[in-house]
């Protein structure tokens, strides 16, 4: 776990410091008051966000993404919508900083594990699976399912490459169910 306050860490996001520790950055705001992997306002902000962009409505889609920021500062799709809109509005300074935290962020997912049963992927919500996915070109094409690796509740999930070809993706889901799990005993 990351050793300095989550506070620290989205310092350093918000002034684009090139040393920030995505991984670090991530762990330490499930350690917030902040942190709710399972709640629905996220999905539907993020829905609001894209729905804006589909639109056209590039205002109102930053005013999404600033609503879903918020709350939750290392939300991939969040940063990459609001990236989106504001080089939509042509605003290149603040596109390229989401651009960075979103591409940043995928990385860190990236680089925890090798996406097997054997080495999966460290995620912090299920959207970051999706989001991952997405960033590296995979279509969601089949189940998903709750199982173990190594131990650890894991997700697997089928995706379609472009080129047609089922995969499946297997991410490390321990620190959402840890939080879930304290959340049913009220703690």
């Amino acid at each position: 776990m990351p050793t300095r306050p989550f506070a620290d860490y989205l310092a350093q996001a918000r002034a684009t410091d090139t040393t920030l520790d995505f991984q670090a950055f991530r762990l330490s705001y499930t350690t917030t008051e902040l942190y709710q992997p399972y709640d629905t306002r996220d999905a539907d902000r993020r829905d609001s966000l894209f729905a804006c962009i589909d639109r056209g409505n590039f205002a109102g889609a930053l005013a999404w993404a600033d609503t879903l920021l918020r709350d939750n500062p290392v939300d991939v799709e969040g940063h990459a919508g609001a990236g989106y809109a504001n080089a939509s509005l042509h605003d290149s300074l603040a596109a390229g900083h989401h651009y960075w935290l979103a591409t940043g962020l995928v990385a860190s997912i990236g680089s925890s594990g090798a996406a097997t049963e054997a080495s999966p992927l460290l995620v912090i919500s299920v959207p970051e699976e999706y989001a991952y996915a997405q960033f590296i070109r995979l279509q969601r094409a089949g189940t998903q399912g709750l199982g173990e690796c190594s131990g650890r509740p894991c997700d697997n999930v089928q995706f379609t490459t472009r080129g047609g070809r089922d995969t499946t993706l297997f991410f490390d889901v321990s620190i959402p169910m840890a939080h879930l799990e304290r959340s049913f005993k009220g703690k």
